[in-house]
C-alpha cells in the first residue's frame, strides 16, 4: 500500500494555477481518494485571510473550496 498525496499547500513544490489543476483533476477521479481538511479555516468574506485559487479573476475562499470538495467526497 502507498499514499498518493495529491495536494498539500505546505509541502508540495508547485504553486499557482498548476496546483489548482491537480486539485481539479483529483476531484474528477475521486475514487480511491480521501479528502482530509485539518486546522482552523478563516471565514472572512472576500477571501481576505485565506483563498485557494481564483475563479473569473477573483480569489476563491478556502471555506467555499472545501465545501465544494466535501460535496464530492463521502463525508462521515
Amino acid at each position: 500500500m502507498h499514499i498518493n498525496l495529491r495536494y498539500h499547500a505546505t509541502i508540495m513544490a508547485g504553486a499557482g494555477e498548476p496546483v489548482i489543476k491537480v486539485m481539479d483533476t483529483t476531484r474528477e477521479k475521486k475514487d480511491g481518494y480521501v479528502l482530509i481538511a485539518e486546522g482552523a479555516f478563516p471565514t472572512k468574506k472576500e477571501a481576505v485571510y485565506s483563498s485557494i485559487g481564483e475563479h473569473n479573476g477573483q480569489p476563491v475562499r478556502l471555506e467555499d473550496r472545501l465545501a465544494e470538495l466535501a460535496k464530492l467526497f463521502s463525508v462521515y
